[in-house]
This record gives structure tokens, C-alpha cells and sequence, in this order.
């Protein structure tokens, strides 16, 4: 008659089925059919009293005993006990007790000693005894791993396991050991696996196998842990969604995962398929991740990864997938950097920063948002003219064509500026002097890339999710579910429209032959002709895309959000 407040636990005999309601009850099911009752059927009720979502943890058998954590405040929760001896009859409370934190996840007991995670990365240790006349649980001690302040919490799952010698270990930023002594927890100074906790720790011999995820990522790393020394002997990472991939000389790939490792393979690799458990290797990146990270492909093959976490940093890797520099960051990059004259523009909070690439640079001063501006800005995309200008699009609508200039006082000076009425949803495209954007609205528009004067204008439905240049006309994906091929002019007519309905383009669009390769975020891969828009041809992979199609020389690829590389046979 009520939803249950979390998994039920089996009594002791193993013959009923202790189940928490949602609204202050706990039910004994028996599970045993008889003459008059049926298997599952309900023989005692116990009235408990705790509010609607207070019990998230599962009940836990101790012997004739049940707990049941209830987080009645906000600080710390209840440790609440049942004598469960006779499970046909209404439980009988005892004493409780109290512990630091929310329970949120299982409490785990060997022996008579109990653990009981919460949240700050806590726990507490109990020793348990289920005699007749003194059942209870009497606290050892508590201590607290994760010493960030709340708002840095991460909130992870914790997974405990308890082991001989009053022993026990967690997965839950990190993974730790710790010793219970006779009235206090001891931590083991070392931790390792750190990581937010994706799963229960398994336990083979002397070493745990834990999987964990890094911040803002799905992709999950899973190794074996020596319980003693903790240390690793291997690791592997499944899952991990590929950022931004680039060809190298020899015609291989590299490309950046989500984690922060850094993945190579050569052409003839590329062309063999199959499994490759060698081709990841990290890459150097601050402690203690706070933003994800972020690569991006600039216009010479080169790639650049910036990460936010105990420091900030700029990576710069050439096009064989090799680390050839670092930077230190003055501040979180807003959006993908442009490369002019072998120095990196930086969007960073209200002013855009001239990196030089090479010692032999002068430093350029910095453009800096207009003082006194009651709207606060923030950048969304660059798009490069040149080695010399570039434009720089702010989330607000307005474009600025910014110039370095040399001189005596380099500086990156504003040339050329434009208030949009939206904001831009997609990043805009160049060709030749023509710059497509596209806005919030639905107005797609191309401009004059140095006067920002209008010379093609048309209304769409929104929101337009994707513009790309395909040859000499411009690909757009409108709200309306179809795919629009427009030829310059001043209406911006159309060559052809396709219906992709529900299908997301992802990725880039790629011209072979007569043909144009367009990705697609569930796994289709559609081939149109270029000038009527027909399809010739419709290949279905077996899972989701990250980048899309690319194509690496004579050869089209597909990339899938695991990071597993599909090519294509033309």
C-alpha cells in the first residue's frame, strides 16, 4: 500500500522478509506458504515514526538485532535498533545511538564489529552483541577522511570492507585503509585510487579490485589494489569519451579522453582493429580536478588541453600526439583558444590574454571588456581570420573583430564590433570573407567577416543545433528537423532540404567525392549527395558517437563515445 524507503533485508532464520515502508512502517513478510497464509504475505506491522525519505541506507541484520539508519537531521543520523528475534510479531525498539553525517549507503558488519559510513567521508565503528538482557551497540570511534569543506564535498559513494585484525577498507575519493583500535579509528596516511567510487570493492586474495570515476567524467578506471601496501600493479580505463582527435604525420590518430589520458595510434594499428590495451597514457594534470577539462584542435594539427584544479594549466601537444609544453593559467579559459602568430589567444574572464608560444615573443597587452558595462560578459566562441585577426563572439550576441598589432606595445586591439538582439547558440563558420552565424532565434546570417555588414539573411525554426561548410555552400540543422543546404545570396536560397527528424548531427561534415558524410549522436552515419541531398547510402553502428566522422587521409573514421574507433570502408 506504500512505496519502500529502501532495500529489505532477510531475518536471521531466513524465513521472513524485513521490509521499511516509506511512511513510518516496517513490514515482516513470511516468506513461507501455509494452510492459511500465503508465501509473501504480510504477519507483523511495526509503526517506526520516521519521516518520508529519512531511511535511505538498507536495513542491516545483526544477528536477532535489525538497525536501521534514519537521517533525522541534517548533521548527523540515528542509529535506530530492532530486536527482530521473533519477526512474526512487532519489533521491539532498544536503545539507539547516534553517528556524525547522513547514512546513505550500506553499514557493514563482520564479527561483532560494526561500520557505518556517512557523508563528509565518515565513519564510525560499534561493537555489537545480540545476548538476551544486553543487546546493543556500544561506539569504539569515528573518524573523518575527507577534510574539504562542504561545499567541496563531492558526495561519493562509500563502499567499506571489513577484514580480520579489526581492519577495514573504503573506496570513496580515494581509496584507504584503516584500523579499528579499542576506542579510536586509525588511517593508514597513504591513500590511492582517487576518484569518485563506481562501484562495491571485490576482494581476491591480497588485492582488492576497485573502479572509480574521475570528476565530470563517465569513464571508469578499474585496478587491482594491494590491501596492505596499496599499490597497483595495472589499471584499465573503459569508457573514457574522447574530447577532441587529430591526425599525426604518419597518418595515425591521437586524441584526448575525458579522464585526461592521452591516446595514440599508428596507421598501420589504425587499419589492423581489434583491442589495444597499451595505446592510453596519462596526461600531467593538476590535483584535484574542478572543472572538466578541455581540449581543443587549432588550425596547424597541434592540440591544446587546459585543466582547472589545485593549478591551472595549459598543455600543448604538436601533431605527432607529443607533449612539447606546459603554462601556467592566470584564470579558467571560457571558451577554445585561437592560434595567431605563434601565440595562443586566451578567453579568459573579461579580457582575452596573448600567450606567446616562443621566448624570442614580446608580451602583448591584454583587450579588456569596456569598463563601466552594466552587462556581465562571458565568451563563447573564437574563430580565427587569420594570423592577425580573429573574431571573438561573447554569450551575449556581440561580436568584435580583434587585431594583434605589433609595434613598439603589442596589443590586441577592437577594430570592428556588432550587437547581435540573441544570443549565438553554434559556433559560427568562416569561408573566405563570409562569416554564417546563427542565433537563439533562428536567424541565420552571413556577414561580412571584416565590416560585419549583412549579406545574407533567413529566418529558421529554432533552435539551430549545428552550421558547417561543406564546399561552397553552408550546411545548417534547424529546430524544424531537417537539414538545409543554402547557396549565398541575400535570402541565403536553399540547393536542398533532408528530413533527419529525430537524428542529432554531431561532429563535422565532410565533402568525398560527391558525397557529404554527416554523423550522427546515435550511431548513424548518413551519406547525401552533395547536390541533390538524397541519400546514397545509411550505415548503422552498434553505439553512441562522441566526434562524429573524421576523415585521416584516405581514410574515414567514426568515433564512439567509449572511445573505440570504427573505419569506415568508402
Amino acid at each position: 500500500s506504500q512505496n519502500l524507503a529502501t532495500s529489505p533485508t532477510l531475518s536471521r532464520d531466513g524465513t521472513h522478509l524485513i521490509v521499511p515502508g516509506e511512511m513510518a512502517m516496517i513490514y515482516s513478510l513470511s516468506l513461507r506458504s501455509t494452510s492459511t497464509l500465503p508465501a509473501l504475505s504480510v504477519v507483523a506491522t511495526t509503526f517506526t515514526d520516521h519521516a518520508a525519505g529519512a531511511v535511505v541506507a538498507p536495513p542491516l541484520s545483526l544477528g536477532r538485532l535489525l538497525l536501521i539508519c534514519e537521517n533525522d537531521r541534517a548533521d548527523s543520523a540515528r542509529l535506530r535498533l530492532w530486536d527482530a528475534g521473533n519477526p512474526t510479531q512487532s519489533l521491539t525498539e532498544l536503545d539507539s545511538a547516534r553517528t556524525n553525517g547522513q547514512v546513505r549507503d550500506v553499514p557493514v558488519l563482520r564479527g561483532n564489529q560494526l561500520v557505518v559510513p556517512s557523508t563528509g567521508e565518515q565513519f564510525a565503528a560499534f561493537a555489537v552483541t545480540d545476548d538476551a538482557g544486553r543487546a546493543g551497540i556500544s561506539p569504539i570511534g569515528q573518524y573523518r577522511a575527507d577534510q574539504a569543506r562542504m561545499s567541496d564535498q563531492l558526495n561519493a559513494p562509500l563502499f567499506v570492507a571489513l577484514g580480520a585484525d579489526g581492519q577495514f577498507w573504503s573506496a570513496g575519493t580515494a581509496f584507504r585503509r584503516f584500523e579499528i583500535a579499542s576506542d579510536s579509528i586509525r588511517m593508514d596516511s597513504n591513500s590511492t585510487a582517487a576518484g569518485i567510487a563506481s562501484q562495491p570493492l571485490q576482494m581476491e586474495g591480497d588485492y582488492f579490485f576497485v573502479g572509480r570515476k574521475p570528476r565530470f567524467t563517465d569513464a571508469v578506471t578499474f585496478s587491482a589494489i594491494d590491501r596492505e601496501k596499496l599499490v597497483s600493479p595495472w589499471r584499465c580505463i573503459v569508457g573514457d569519451t574522447p574530447l577532441e582527435l587529430l591526425a599525426t604525420r604518419d597518418e595515425g590518430i591521437f586524441w584526448v579522453g575525458e579522464s585526461g589520458s592521452l591516446y595514440t595510434l599508428g596507421k598501420n594499428r589504425l587499419m589492423q582493429g581489434g583491442g589495444d590495451s597499451k595505446a592510453g597514457t596519462d596526461i600531467d594534470l593538476p590535483a584535484n580536478i574542478l572543472k572538466p577539462i578541455r581540449a581543443t584542435a587549432l588550425h596547424d594539427q597541434r592540440m591544446v588541453v587546459s585543466a582547472v584544479g589545485d593549478t591551472k594549466t595549459l598543455i600543448l601537444f604538436n601533431n605527432s600526439g607529443q607533449l612539447t609544453t606546459k603554462y601556467p593559467l592566470p584564470d579558467l579559459l571560457e571558451a577554445d583558444p585561437v592560434l595567431l602568430d605563434d601565440g595562443l589567444v586566451l578567453p579568459l574572464p573579461g579580457r582575452l590574454k596573448y600567450l606567446p608560444l616562443s621566448s624570442t615573443k614580446k608580451s602583448v597587452q591584454d583587450w579588456i571588456d569596456p569598463v563601466g558595462e552594466v552587462q556581465q560578459h562571458r565568451w563563447a566562441y573564437l574563430v580565427r581570420i587569420d594570423d592577425r585577426e580573429f573574431i571573438a563572439c561573447e554569450s551575449s550576441g556581440r561580436l568584435s573583430r580583434i587585431q594583434l598589432r605589433q609595434g613598439d606595445a603589442p596589443h590586441l586591439a577592437e577594430v570592428a564590433k556588432l550587437q547581435l538582439d540573441h544570443p549565438i547558440d553554434v559556433r559560427p563558420i568562416l569561408r573566405g570573407d563570409s562569416l554564417y552565424l546563427a542565433d537563439s532565434a533562428g536567424n541565420c546570417r552571413q556577414l561580412n567577416v571584416r565590416s560585419f555588414d549583412i549579406d545574407g539573411q533567413r529566418q529558421f525554426a529554432p533552435p539551430i543545433r549545428r552550421l558547417w561548410s561543406v564546399d561552397k555552400t553552408t550546411l545548417i540543422s534547424a529546430g524544424d528537423g531537417k537539414l538545409y543546404c543554402l547557396a549565398d545570396g541575400k535570402a541565403l536560397p536553399e540547393n536542398w532540404t533532408f528530413e533527419i527528424n529525430q537524428l542529432e548531427p554531431i561532429g563535422q561534415a565532410i565533402i568525398e567525392g560527391d558525397s557529404v558524410w554527416i554523423g550522427c549522436r546515435d550511431g548513424t552515419i548518413l551519406v547525401l549527395n552533395a547536390k541533390t541531398g538524397a541519400v546514397t547510402r545509411r550505415i548503422n553502428l552498434p553505439q553512441s558517437l562522441s566526434l562524429g566522422v573524421r576523415r585521416i587521409k584516405d581514410t574515414m573514421i567514426a568515433v564512439a563515445v567509449d572511445g573505440t574507433i570504427y573505419r569506415i570502408e568508402q
